[in-house]
C-alpha cells in the first residue's frame, strides 16, 4: 500500500486504522494540514484544519479530493509517509470480512407490485435471517405488510417486522460508522439509497440489505439488481458496492446523513 488515495478508498472504521491516521496527522504540521483541508474542501478561504479520520471516512472519489490527497502525499516527508503506510497495511490485514448469511429475495418476483415492493422485500431478507422459522420468502412478509398499510411506509414496515418478533428503527442519520457497527453486531441493516440518475447528482428512492463489508466496500442483497451495472444484470445478490458509489448514492457526501433500519433483537 502506497498511496493516501488507495487507503481512503478502502477506508473502514478501524481502530488501529483511526490510530495510524491521526498519527499521520500528529506528524504533519499545522500549516500544511491548512492547505490540505482547503483542498480537500474544494474552497482555498477556509483555513481550518481538518480531522484526517473524517477525510479518509468521508473521501468520495471527487476530483478535488483526490487532488488533496496527491497534494498531501508529495509534500510529505518519505519517512512519515512509509511508516503511515506501514501502520495502516498492518490494520487493513488485521481486520475480518464480515458476510453474513441472509438469504437472497428478489422483488421482480413478487406476487403483487414487484416494481415498488423493494422496502418489503429488503426487510424480509433481514427478518428471515434473524427468525428464520418465521416466513418462508419475502411473499409471506408481504402480505402482512399489505394488511397493515403500504409497502413504503417505514411505519408500516416497522409495525409488520414487530408482527413477527423483530425489533427495528428507522432512522435518517447513519453512515458508514453504523453500517459497521451493525455488521460486526451479525446484524444485517437495511438502507435506503437514491439508484438513478448520474453519480453526482443521483435521484429516485430505493431500499436494500447491506449484508457485509469487505476493504474494498459492503456486500448487498439489491432485490432489484447490481447498480454498479445501472441495473443491466437483475442478479442483486452479494453484489459489491465500493464505499465511493455509497458516499453518492447513501450519505449524497454528507455526513450522518444515510436512510436506513437498524435491527436491535426480538420480543
Amino acid at each position: 500500500m502506497n498511496s493516501l488515495v488507495e487507503i481512503a478508498e478502502k477506508y473502514r472504521d478501524i481502530k488501529k486504522l483511526n490510530a495510524a491516521i491521526q498519527w499521520f496527522q500528529n506528524s504533519t504540521g499545522l500549516q500544511k494540514q491548512k492547505a490540505f483541508a482547503a483542498r480537500y474542501r474544494n474552497n482555498l478561504s477556509i483555513e481550518k484544519p481538518i480531522k484526517f479520520t473524517n477525510a479518509f471516512r468521508y473521501f468520495a472519489n471527487l476530483t478535488w479530493q483526490i487532488e488533496a490527497f496527491a497534494w498531501l502525499q508529495l509534500s510529505s516527508q518519505p519517512k512519515t509517509l512509509n511508516e503511515f503506510f506501514r501502520l495502516a497495511s498492518e490494520a487493513f490485514e488485521e481486520s475480518q470480512e464480515i458476510r453474513l448469511d441472509v438469504p437472497y429475495f428478489s422483488q421482480r418476483d413478487n406476487y403483487v407490485e414487484w416494481w415498488r415492493t423493494c422496502n418489503s422485500s429488503a426487510c424480509a431478507m433481514a427478518l428471515k435471517f434473524l427468525l428464520p422459522q418465521t416466513i418462508n420468502n419475502d411473499d409471506d412478509y408481504l402480505k402482512v405488510v399489505r394488511q397493515l398499510g403500504d409497502t413504503t411506509d417505514h411505519g408500516i414496515q416497522t409495525a409488520a417486522l414487530l408482527r413477527f418478533g423483530l425489533k427495528s428503527r428507522w432512522q435518517i442519520n447513519l453512515d458508514f460508522v453504523d453500517l459497521d457497527r451493525s455488521l460486526e453486531a451479525g446484524l444485517p441493516i437495511v438502507i435506503g439509497i437514491l439508484h438513478k440518475g448520474s453519480w453526482e447528482d443521483p435521484c429516485g428512492g430505493h431500499l436494500l440489505t447491506v449484508i457485509g463489508k469487505t476493504p474494498e466496500g459492503y456486500l448487498c442483497h439489491d432485490p432489484w439488481g447490481n447498480l454498479m451495472t445501472n441495473y443491466a444484470d437483475p442478479n442483486g445478490g452479494n453484489v459489491l458496492y465500493p464505499r465511493w458509489a455509497l458516499s453518492y448514492r447513501w450519505l449524497e457526501q454528507l455526513p450522518k446523513n444515510g436512510w436506513g433500519r437498524t435491527f436491535y433483537g426480538n420480543q
